[in-house]
């Protein structure tokens, strides 16, 4: 525990560590469809193992996915191992990358709470369980099954590197629906036969916004919106006891 992983010559990969080591940046893209990696910068792998070492020659020349691990063993004793799998790590961020653009919340929360499960049914010797099977099959039908696209990474030193692209005809991703700023367009008061409104587009430009006023005024509303429903839910319990003391039904409340 006293030494850390430059202890360590890397076998897959190069000691990104050392600042003798030469790594030049390199951008690479990883295609998938249908959660199954099947590209490299554009060169499709008929064979899933050079697919896997092109990868690993990859993610390796720049020292990608070297980790340090703390692990619990089946005997409920901890040991400690310093790993490599620069191919994995590659094809782990894009994949990462397409499954939270594609997928919503709720899934992705229950699809990295199966593979943790997963995970330990691995470790444990137990991939062909039927605990395993199912959550298997639940990540393939519903999670791997909408993963298609393309993600274009930057690579450099170690585990550091830019997401620069990503592509795929799932992506639930709108940026034209979602803005924190003010919108550019606004609604013309004036009015035909045919079109009760129509869009003016703003030519001045939209100021910074404000973030501090912003959030005052989100919190002002959100605090007004909740005492005015605890107001009217009060009122209403307030009529109903009235009408029930003068002996009238409650239906009649409005």
């Amino acid at each position: 525990m006293n030494s850390g992983i430059k202890i360590v010559k890397p076998i897959m990969g190069v000691a990104f560590w050392d600042e003798n080591v030469e790594i030049e940046p390199e951008e690479v893209s990883v295609r998938f469809e249908e959660g199954v990696p099947v590209a490299l910068n554009g060169k499709e792998y008929a064979d899933p193992v050079e697919l896997f070492l092109e990868a690993n020659r990859i993610g390796g020349r720049h020292g990608l996915g070297m980790s340090d691990q703390i692990e619990n063993r089946i005997i409920e004793a901890k040991s400690r191992g310093i790993y490599e799998a620069p191919g994995m790590a590659l094809f782990h961020i894009a994949y990462e990358r397409l499954v939270t653009g594609i997928h919503n919340e709720d899934t992705i929360e229950q699809y990295r709470i199966n593979g943790l499960r997963l995970g330990r049914l691995l470790y444990q010797g137990r991939w062909f369980d039927s605990q395993a099977l199912m959550l298997r099959e639940t990540a393939q039908r519903w999670v791997a099954k909408a993963v298609t696209g393309e993600v274009t990474l930057e690579l450099r030193r170690g585990n550091d590197y830019s997401i620069l692209n990503t592509e795929s005809p799932n992506l639930t991703y709108q940026p034209e629906r979602l803005s924190m700023e003010k919108s550019k367009v606004r609604r013309s008061h004036r009015s035909t036969a045919s079109d009760s409104s129509r869009c003016e587009t703003s030519t001045s430009p939209t100021p910074a916004p404000n973030w501090v006023s912003t959030r005052k005024a989100v919190c002002w509303h959100w605090a007004k919106a909740r005492y005015c429903r605890s107001w009217a839910i009060s009122n209403k319990f307030r009529r109903i006891a009235s009408l029930q003391f003068k002996g009238l039904p409650e239906k009649a409340i409005p």
